[in-house]
């Protein structure tokens, strides 16, 4: 048994002599390699092989052909060789590089492995990197594997999703959907919490949700249908958020803001959208407040909103950056209310760029 390594060089050097044969000028080479899930075998030539280990984890049944050319009788010589995983403990880095988007990886002891997925995929990726998403399956959905998303606004190309083990290339985004939109604008994807490999996220300006309708160990468990319905476009700066209700149940809803009008929304536990048809309540208000059902022109340029007091951050038509205070209390989602409390000139202004 051959180990190999996933991401690592693979060199496999056997002592090979035949009477009076020159190793090197008498005797050829040829190494055969099954893959057996897609009903093939690669094949590579020269001694000693060297490549670099891209064909997954697990055990795969392999050859050596050695022909001796003085007399044309080829030998055959069986082995297997063992893959293996160096990703499971490390950081993945999504990086651009003169305008090339690329993967690296830093192991625990602070070793790089750069441009990663070119050389395991033998291909580059999408530009315009947006994020990384990790899917990671728990116990109760066992045929859906992990995954890496790599995220991109390519017009040309498609983002990628990646085997969480391996990182080796598995299918494009488009399959995490039952029926693709035409265009596919990521704004950005989240997961929820304790529910694995089922997320969230805008695309297209638009909410998607995982769909939990399927049985959980089944591959479409998690898929993205069709967007929720709304005259909205939701920015990226948005979150699903969970609480407990009067009751001590646990609610959820989406709190975001819809740059089609500068003002606050929701959507309820379900996803539908609801708007800004909350209550604004002003008792704690002060003179220099604002309206959440318009907040003014100008870009949102980040927003982590949870429920009490929550901050949004937004540029102005003249470059300035103000910041904007208030508290969601939507848990009770009947009588979901925001309270707008300040809105300011950020006091760092002068050191974003964004």
């Amino acid at each position: 048994m051959i180990n190999a390594v996933v991401g690592d060089t693979l060199t496999i050097s056997p002592k090979v002599s035949f009477p009076d044969a020159d190793s090197f000028k008498d005797l050829k080479y040829e190494w055969e390699i099954e893959i057996a899930e897609e009903l093939r075998s690669i094949i590579l030539t020269g001694y000693p092989l060297k490549m670099l280990y891209n064909l997954g984890t697990g055990e795969r049944r392999a050859k050596l052909h050695v022909t001796d050319k003085r007399n044309g009788l080829k030998y055959t010589i069986p082995f297997k060789i063992k893959g293996t995983t160096q990703f499971t403990v490390g950081t993945i880095v999504l990086t651009v590089d003169n305008g090339v988007t690329k993967l690296a990886f830093v192991r625990p002891d602070k070793s790089v492995i750069n441009n990663l997925y070119e050389g395991l995929n033998g291909k580059v990726l999408p530009i315009n990197p947006v994020q990384l998403y990790h899917a990671k399956p728990l116990p109760y959905q066992p045929n859906n594997k992990e995954e890496i998303w790599v995220l991109c606004n390519d017009p040309a190309k498609e983002s990628a999703i990646l085997d969480g083990a391996t990182l080796l290339y598995r299918n494009p985004f488009s399959t995490q959907f039952f029926k693709a939109p035409q265009t596919i604008n990521i704004g950005r994807i989240e997961g929820i919490e304790e529910m694995g490999i089922v997320a969230h996220g805008t695309v297209n300006n638009k909410l998607y949700r995982g769909t939990l309708s399927t049985a959980p160990f089944v591959p479409d468990y998690g898929k993205f249908a069709n967007s929720q319905d709304g005259d909205y476009l939701l920015s990226p700066y948005y979150a699903m958020i969970i609480g407990k209700d009067n009751q001590g149940q646990t609610s959820s809803f989406y709190f975001g803001f819809n740059t089609k009008d500068n003002s606050f929304v929701s959507f309820d536990a379900g996803g539908v959208y609801r708007g800004n048809d909350y209550i604004v309540d002003n008792s704690i208000s002060q003179p220099n407040s604002f309206n959440p059902r318009s907040a003014g022109q100008g870009q949102l340029i980040y927003m982590k909103p949870s429920s009490g007091t929550s901050y949004a951050f937004i540029k102005d038509e003249s470059g300035i950056v103000q910041e904007l205070s208030f508290r969601i209390a939507m848990e009770n989602y009947a009588t979901r209310t925001i309270s707008p409390i300040y809105k300011r000139v950020f006091k760092g202004n002068s050191l974003v760029n964004a």
